[in-house]
């Protein structure tokens, strides 16, 4: 068999997992092949076999169904794998999360009145088990009090129930403050029918807002997994979200960008794992495929899949 690179398009998902169907191995190659299944032994792909060495893979492969061997080389290997997007090649490496004294989530997409984040948390752990305590809420721009809308979160899936909302109740003096709405710390105090507003509004645009935690010192296990409510209602949450940390001594750095494209997000709990580089979830043999170096392969069964 010759190598040669195979480019595969597809969509822009988290993981990626494809699995070769097929290989090609000793298959006779036209009539003047001397590969053809009238040999004695070394017969090529595809033939008849009773015995290993009837085939030239030296691979006798029992049909499922009918018990039948049939020579077929079962094999593939393969060196190297990049993921590219709008021509260039993404870096699949792991940001390091060790050297970080703050942490924050961004807007990153437009907002289309204004953003509302009614609970924001920080995890040491992928799972989002181990919350990170300590920190001072910080944020790019806050409001004094809220505005008047102001849902309870705690409704069933964050559907909008009248009994249960805190909107203004009379237009008669004394007038609700909406005190409990505004300032970023209503977003890290515990209490879901509290919550932070920025500045911006009609639209918040994108990568412009933020609200985190400010730790003072590294973090040492870093930040692997966000938990976040936003506003129920979808012109006041964010499609995308994007995590930051803020390293020692520097500046801001991308960990990851979430697009709500398969999960609910708006009114509900989003539970977000920061990806730790590339996840080889079947194999950790397959890191072999991602390390730049075609000299080292990974060797797999067709219909392996490979998952990153």
């Amino acid at each position: 068999p010759v190598s040669r690179p195979t480019w595969c398009s597809v969509p822009n998902y988290r993981y990626y997992r494809f699995t070769p169907t097929q290989v090609r191995g000793f298959r006779a190659e036209g009539e003047d092949d001397p590969l053809t299944c009238d040999l004695v032994q070394g017969r090529p792909d595809g033939c008849l076999c009773v015995e290993p060495e009837d085939c030239k893979s030296e691979y006798c492969v029992p049909d499922p169904d009918t018990g039948v061997g049939v020579c077929l080389y079962p094999i593939v290997q393969i060196a190297e794998v990049e993921f590219w997007r709008n021509s260039r090649k993404l870096n699949t490496d792991k940001v390091p999360d060790d050297d970080h004294d703050a942490v924050r989530v961004m807007n990153g997409g437009d907002v289309s009145q204004k953003w509302g984040v009614w609970e924001l948390e920080f995890y040491s752990d992928t799972s989002c088990n181990d919350r990170i305590t300590g920190g001072t809420p910080i944020s790019s721009s806050e409001m004094p009090y809220g505005f008047g809308h102001s849902i309870d979160h705690t409704a069933p899936l964050g559907q909008h129930e009248t009994p249960r909302t805190y909107w203004q109740a009379t237009h008669e003096p004394p007038l609700e403050g909406f005190e409990l709405h505004g300032p970023v710390r209503y977003a890290f105090d515990g209490d879901i029918t509290t919550n932070w507003w920025p500045m911006c509004r009609n639209p918040c645009r994108a990568r412009t807002e933020w609200l985190g935690l400010n730790y003072s010192a590294p973090l040492a296990a870093g930040v692997k997994c966000v938990r976040i409510i936003q506003d129920k209602d979808k012109d006041y949450a964010s499609f995308s979200l994007i995590v930051q940390g803020h390293r020692r001594g520097g500046d801001w750095e991308t960990f990851t960008m979430f697009n709500a494209a398969t999960w609910a997000y708006g009114g509900v709990w989003e539970t977000l794992s920061i990806p730790q580089g590339v996840a080889y979830l079947q194999s950790t043999a397959h890191a072999r495929l991602m390390d730049g170096d075609v000299a080292s392969s990974a060797v797999e069964l067709v219909g392996t899949p490979f998952v990153f």
